[in-house]
């Protein structure tokens, strides 16, 4: 288990005058937006980068519940290559 910034992610509009620092926001439980990150945003590739970076608490909580859903029905051996790219996903996103 990791210790992120709970709340709905976003990308955010450009804050400085050219257009390319782009924020990544949390919307926390006191709704107010807490920034997590900024990306340089100088074509689509660092557009897409953003968004997937802002899609990283839902990817990460859908993960551990498959993980956890399989594991409980027993229905994949947990040395499958089913179970074992999931779970070493997830020990990437949490520093192991």
């Amino acid at each position: 288990m990791i210790n992120y910034t709970k709340g709905k992610w976003k990308v955010g509009k450009a804050t400085d005058a050219m257009g390319y620092e782009t924020p990544i926001y949390a919307n926390t439980d006191e709704g107010r937006d807490y920034e997590i990150a900024t990306v340089h945003i100088y074509n689509g590739e660092q557009i897409a980068n953003a968004q997937l970076i802002a899609s990283v608490p839902d990817l990460y909580e859908a993960l551990k519940y498959i993980i956890r859903e399989l594991d409980k029905a027993d229905i994949i051996k947990a040395n499958s290559i089913f179970m074992l790219m999931p779970v070493q996903a997830l020990a990437k996103a949490e520093g192991k």
